[in-house]
């Protein structure tokens, strides 16, 4: 087999690749009649599925520099793409800058906080071999930049052979992913080897990319987007205001709880919710569930447990001072942290991983978190070590740690400064990841060796002459 062929994504299909696709198209065919009709019934999800399957154009950005396309799974993916996205838009103002992402969710705050960064924004295609090969002969990019996660082969397959390289960046590794990808190794083996450049959050996450295919010359450690955020915020002005939208004032003592999930991590807080009122008959508890659609569901558990709950979009009609404030709104959360004396960062007592403990830290707040923190356990490490955030074992844990802070106003300030300067100390990623990918780009741009595309036209089209 030849090296180059195979490096390029022009060899047939291998059979882990057409097993996958065989599969990937019976499951279509079979789930279609079912999954297509409320589809169809609901108009945010039709121009969805539209632009997932490729029958919606994405519109060409005028003039001659082809685009970056940037995709972003989620809402996390899509926030640790913002200082990324606002780099590449200063340091290549011509080219144009496409945007995608998976959920509706990660769309929803694409549009609320990238409209203005970028030129374009869709929907991720199908890993179908005919959509996602339309779709990127549509774009032209330059490069493809997939934040973090998100690897589809026939994606990945379709770019290779079209010769547009593809980087991972902020690229991150956990301990469950890892053994999922290796059990699979078949098909995602050849995945990790096109990456054109793979620039990792951390060590351990470097390792265990290269245990998956990635090239060892193409992998790079850069640290982690999220230090990167924005840091124009104040967090003393942003407290001020979402304080004032809480009908607080500076003396009552408010826990955030954020990114929070269904079971018993949000049945530990409604339970530790009871005992701390108990000593703190002012406390203001604000939780923003990971599902804002499940704002209902959350406020009724707090409710069983005798608090009154509200709603953060209703806080402005009549009453809006209960004890519970559910927060029902995307996009929303980052700042609020600011207006917090005490955070909690969620998913990490439900076993899911943790969500992001630097968007407390940021703000300047003392972080608590459950046991699970391993999507995020580097970050997590250096907050502990440098005594900003406090891992708790289990619900009692949780009441415990919380009473202790909410008592100790100086220990919590102590604890959220070190927070702060852990936030502080670690930024730099951006220009790492933005150095790679002008390499990249620098390396698309040289000339092709010459005859290479009429001769692969040729291998690939022709039909073979018949012996005389």
């Amino acid at each position: 087999m030849n090296p180059e062929r195979r490096a390029s994504g022009l060899e047939p299909p291998a059979g882990a690749l057409l097993t996958y696709n065989l599969l990937l198209h019976a499951a279509a065919a079979l789930a279609g009649p079912f999954v297509l009709p409320p589809v169809l019934a609901r108009r945010k999800w039709r121009g969805q599925l539209g632009q997932r399957l490729g029958l919606s154009a994405v519109a060409p950005v005028p003039g001659g520099e082809r685009p970056f396309w940037v995709h972003a799974l989620s809402v996390g993916e899509t926030l640790s793409a913002l200082p990324l996205v606002a780099a590449l838009r200063r340091r290549w103002p011509r080219r144009g800058i496409f945007f995608s992402t998976t959920t509706l969710t990660g769309q929803h705050i694409a549009r609320q906080r990238l409209s203005h960064l970028v030129d374009r924004l869709f929907f991720f295609p199908y890993d179908l071999p005919a959509v996602v090969g339309a779709r990127l002969r549509q774009v032209r990019p330059a490069a493809v930049i997939l934040v973090e996660t998100d690897l589809w082969p026939n994606f990945l397959a379709r770019a290779a052979a079209s010769r547009i390289p593809v980087a991972l960046v902020n690229a991150r590794m956990s301990r469950s992913s890892f053994h999922g990808y290796r059990r699979a190794r078949a098909l995602t083996r050849p995945m990790f080897e096109r990456l054109a450049v793979v620039a990792a959050q951390t060590d351990l996450d470097a390792r265990r990319l290269k245990a998956l295919g990635v090239d060892a010359n193409r992998l790079r450690v850069t640290g982690n987007l999220k230090f990167d955020q924005p840091d124009a915020d104040d967090p003393a002005v942003l407290s001020r205001l979402y304080r004032r939208r809480l009908q607080v004032g500076p003396e009552t003592p408010i826990l955030v709880a954020g990114s929070t999930h269904r079971g018993v991590e949000e049945e530990a807080l409604a339970l530790a919710c009871r005992g701390w009122r108990q000593r703190f008959a002012e406390l203001r508890v604000v939780v923003a569930p990971r599902d804002p659609l499940r704002a209902a569901e959350v406020a009724r558990l707090f409710r069983r447990q005798g608090a009154a709950c509200g709603f953060w979009s209703r806080l402005d009609q009549a009453g809006g001072n209960e004890p519970v404030v559910v927060v029902d709104r995307m996009g929303v959360l980052r700042q609020l942290y600011a207006a917090a004396d005490v955070a909690y960062v969620g998913g990490s007592l439900a076993g899911c991983g943790g969500h992001n403990p630097l968007e407390p830290a940021a703000m300047g707040r003392p972080v608590l978190y459950g046991p699970d923190m391993s999507d995020f356990s580097a970050v997590a490490e250096a907050l502990e070590q440098a005594g900003g955030a406090v891992r708790i074992a289990d619900a009692g844990a949780l009441e415990d740690q919380g009473q202790r802070l909410l008592a100790d106003g100086d220990q919590a300030r102590r604890m959220g400064a070190a927070a702060r300067n852990v936030f502080l100390s670690h930024r730099g990623a951006v220009d790492r990841t933005l150095a790679l990918i002008a390499k990249l780009v620098e390396k698309s741009q040289q000339p092709r060796p010459p005859n290479l595309e009429p001769q692969t036209r040729r291998l690939r089209l022709e039909p073979r002459k018949a012996q005389p």
